[in-house]
């Protein structure tokens, strides 16, 4: 797909883009908000795009992942003070990733096995449980139900800018919205740059999160300042350090919910990273590090059938050993040599973002009884604080009705 043109500023295409999604009835609109600057353009345009076709309030979907910076919750209390806005403040108790510990690479999101004391911050009252694993699937027709003919469309603040990544989604979708049957995406902003965003923010006054004032203090580059939970990218490090200066207590509390972010901020990514010894090669480093007796048995576990998959794809195509450094040309990039494979194993990998040949890493291993990330919806799987949830008798209700649905297409597929 080549580059098109557009013949004007970017700023009246993303609102077309928008006032497109609002004045088509068939639509319920949200705004996926994350309380980072692009999320909070597409809240601004959507005000607009809704004040002009009446469609005020917004409605307004946050996923809460416990370890946020100080300045995003005030942003977030601002922005769902505003009459404009329906704001749907969404409590999410699923395991994410901590990169910091090898021994357990997951911690559970406001746990209840914890007291609340023990957690990096406390939560609105009014806010909402909901049980599903993944943020991309809040925004469902059980959580927002629609009218009769209607459909879901999620504003998105999206830009290719960012990463090739969501370029090429972009190139390959051929349009800034996205979806069959399901949910349907929309991106206003994607052809945005971050100059843009600051732009817009200053010409029309609009609120944004004051957490940016805080990395340009500190002299972060504008293009690493993310208000993202800062435990599961290697480069989150270069948000924690300065926050542990900024917010010396959110940084304690975040040190004591997950293991090994104090020894992450004072070594950096070495600490994240294997050594090979002088003596020894990269093979020998995977077995020591990867497959030794100091290596965790879910990593153990996880780096042998990783190990056998490697070796059985290389021996078909070649009968030279797996080089140590310099990649085999015929093997995929993660399992060209030892050094890439000790580079992917040594953290595990839970997520497998950086291989695709094992599977997920899941909660059940850690903490029997959660369950699987396949799992349907279980009301086991309900902390025992949503009972003091101002919201308890709306998600009984939501659950029931999830219940009820899961038990008819299980009777329909018995039928068949």
């Amino acid at each position: 797909m080549s580059r098109k043109h557009l013949m004007r500023d970017v700023f009246s295409a993303a609102y077309e883009r928008t006032l497109w999604v609002y004045k088509n009835e068939n639509f319920r609109p949200i705004v996926a908000f994350s309380g980072g600057k692009d999320s909070g353009i597409v809240l601004e345009l959507a005000i607009m795009a809704a004040r002009e076709t009446g469609r005020l309030p917004i409605d307004v979907s946050f996923c809460d992942e416990e370890a946020l910076f100080p300045g995003t919750e005030e942003y977030l209390l601002r922005t769902a003070s505003r009459d404009e806005v329906r704001f749907h403040w969404h409590l999410l108790t699923y395991p994410q990733v901590n990169i910091f510990n090898r021994q357990e690479p997951f911690w559970w999101l406001f746990d209840d096995r914890l007291s609340p004391d023990k957690w990096v911050r406390k939560f609105p009252k009014w806010a909402k449980w909901v049980p599903e694993v993944e943020i991309a699937n809040v925004v469902n027709y059980y959580n927002f139900p629609v009218e009769k003919g209607q459909k879901l469309a999620t504003l998105l603040g999206i830009r290719c800018a960012e990463s090739r990544g969501r370029m090429m989604g972009m190139y390959s979708s051929k349009s800034f919205h996205t979806g069959g049957k399901g949910v349907k995406n929309v991106w206003p902003i994607y052809d945005w740059k971050a100059n843009d965003v600051w732009k817009a923010v200053k010409e029309f006054g609009w609120d944004y999160n004051h957490v940016y004032d805080d990395w340009t203090r500190m002299k972060v580059k504008a293009n690493e300042q993310k208000v993202a939970p800062p435990t599961m990218v290697v480069a989150s490090l270069k948000m924690l350090r300065p926050a542990a200066i900024l917010w010396p207590r959110w940084f304690d509390k975040l040190c004591e919910r997950c293991p090994g972010v104090r020894e992450g901020v004072k070594y950096g990514s070495a600490f994240l990273n294997p050594h090979k010894r002088e003596d020894e090669t990269w093979e020998q480093a995977y077995h020591r590090l990867i497959l030794g007796p100091t290596a965790p048995e879910w990593i153990r576990e996880r780096g042998q059938k990783f190990k056998e998959i490697v070796l059985k794809r290389h021996y078909k195509h070649s009968a030279s050993p797996l080089p140590q450094i310099y990649g085999c040309p015929a093997c995929q990039p993660n399992f060209s040599s030892w050094f890439k494979m000790t580079v992917a194993m040594y953290l595990g990998d839970p997520f497998c973002y950086k291989q695709r040949v094992l599977p997920l890493v899941e909660p059940e291993y850690f903490r029997p009884g959660f369950g699987t990330w396949k799992d349907g919806i279980s009301f086991d799987r309900m902390p025992k604080w949503v009972k003091d949830l101002d919201t308890y008798d709306e998600t009984i209700a939501n659950m029931n009705i999830r219940l009820a649905d899961g038990n008819k297409k299980k009777r329909r597929k018995e039928a068949t």
